[in-house]
């Protein structure tokens, strides 16, 4: 059996980043996404919502340095946790 694990993702809303948030989503796993695009983020979420994973999102550029804190920040407040990060 597989440890569930918090995993943030930058750039979740399209690319890879959108194809890894959700592959993850169905492998039981707390999920954490950023991307600028607020109408594409909120798409990507119902979608993870939908395959049943707990998730949070955020609208974020990681170029900013108060945007990422503020999304380490909403992660660690909702899941307790971070453990793994993927840019």
């Amino acid at each position: 059996m597989q440890q569930q694990k918090v995993i943030m993702i930058t750039g979740a809303s399209k690319g890879l980043g959108k194809a890894l948030a959700l592959h993850l989503a169905g492998k039981d796993h707390k999920l954490a996404i950023c991307a600028r695009n607020e109408e594409e983020l909120k798409q990507v979420k119902n979608e993870i919502h939908t395959r049943g994973a707990k998730v949070v999102a955020a609208v974020a550029d990681v170029s900013n340095k108060k945007d990422v804190e503020r999304f380490v920040s909403i992660t660690e407040n909702t899941f307790g946790k971070i453990d793994v990060l993927i840019n």
